[in-house]
């Protein structure tokens, strides 16, 4: 959908605006040819390729066009300061949008997004192409926090110089959100449901926070890698204090591992003092990270089929069914680490809930914690409407 467009594009994009000439810097192009109709300075052609550049990055969410309008030695400023067509051509972001490879709602949403930046910015922008308006920044952030384009939304709020304040602001809301929840006195439907959304918009403030702070973390896949395989001590210290009853020890494993920021676990933990409570916002910090109710919902599925399969194998299991159970569509049937990278991106909270086992002359399996005939799932807790 987008990507460094040719000349013809360009001119899509502008609308009927201008492009740099190197036959004649200060002439426009059009289709191809001089417009000797159309002069400008070279400050005026800066302009309007700005707007062009400001409107493809705000629509795609992405910092990265506005960086290299920004930046004085990048290679697109380079360019368009040489005013060399064919350079601009090659240096121009991906961001700007390529009209044969979209529908036409797209590009109609493209053409509102490029004519409201036009008129509530562009007189602002043509006298200064290379300091974009903040408000319109704030709005490239806010509009790549709804698209989930966190990196993006990180370098646009320290270009602000807000990062670090919008991180704090959010994780003092979510503890704000903790310290006011309480354990329900009964299991009423109605109460259990009004707790479960107040610890999920806690939870989702969390996951914003941190991801805005640690946009490329957390990385869940070498999480995985590094708990069963390397940090054995901590894989132990949960396996036991599940096994033994030790259910908050556990469940504050599962809040270090799934924020995976010492600071604000050690903040959340402290602001969550009974273990119902704990459990459920462990819960609901799972839901999160996995994508909502309905996918979780489906990762639970297919991992009570596999204890299932589990406890009908006696004292001594096939791992192989079990684990194919596991894996259902995620083609990971006959590779227990590929499962295991896989589940820890799409469901973090799989790591925790289940283990590997190493079997001779047949490989390594990942299976579901079953222990007593109790699950991981169901001692802490992580269940939906369902048992464990």
């Amino acid at each position: 959908m987008f990507h460094t467009p040719c000349r013809r594009h360009l001119r899509w994009i502008a609308n009927g605006s201008v492009a740099f000439s190197k036959e004649n810097a200060g002439a426009f192009e059009i289709d191809g040819e001089p417009d000797v109709s159309m002069r400008t300075t070279g400050a005026e052609a800066a302009g309007e390729m700005a707007i062009q550049i400001l409107a493809g990055a705000v629509f795609a969410a992405d910092f990265l066009a506005v960086r290299d309008l920004i930046h004085p030695k990048s290679k697109l400023r380079l360019a368009m300061d040489r005013g060399v067509q064919s350079l601009i051509d090659r240096e121009l972001p991906r961001t700007l949008l390529d009209p044969e490879a979209v529908d036409e709602a797209e590009r109609t949403a493209y053409e509102e997004t490029a004519r409201d930046i036009r008129d509530r910015y562009g007189d602002r922008i043509l006298s200064a192409p290379f300091d974009p308006p903040r408000d319109l920044v704030e709005e490239l952030a806010e509009r790549a926090i709804s698209k989930g384009s966190y990196a993006s939304a990180a370098d646009a709020l320290e270009y602000l110089g807000t990062r670090n304040q919008r991180v704090g602001d959010l994780v003092a809301s979510g503890l704000r959100t903790l310290k006011s929840t309480t354990v329900p006195d009964s299991s009423g439907d109605a109460t259990e449901t009004t707790l479960s959304s107040t610890l999920n918009s806690a939870a989702r403030t969390f996951i914003l926070a941190l991801r805005l702070k640690n946009p490329l973390e957390p990385l869940f896949q070498k999480q995985a890698i590094d708990f069963h395989f390397k940090h054995l001590e901590r894989r132990e210290k949960f396996y036991k204090a599940l096994v033994t009853g030790r259910d908050d020890e556990a469940v504050g494993i599962c809040i270090d591992y799934l924020l995976a920021d010492r600071e604000v676990s050690e903040s959340v933990r402290g602001s969550l003092t009974r273990s119902p409570t704990r459990k459920a916002f462990v819960r609901e910090l799972a839901i999160s990270l996995s994508g909502g109710r309905e996918p979780y919902e489906e990762f639970l599925t297919r991992y009570r089929a596999s204890v299932e399969v589990l406890r009908s194998g006696g004292d001594t299991p096939d791992p192989a069914p079990v684990q194919s159970a596991l894996a259902a569509q995620e083609g990971n049937a006959d590779d227990g680490i590929g499962l295991l990278k896989n589940l820890a991106v799409s469901h973090p909270v799989s790591t925790l809930v289940c283990r590997t086992i190493l079997v001779p002359q047949k490989g390594l399996f990942l299976i579901p914690i079953v222990f007593e005939g109790n699950s991981a799932v169901g001692v802490l807790g992580l269940s939906v409407n369902n048992p464990g």
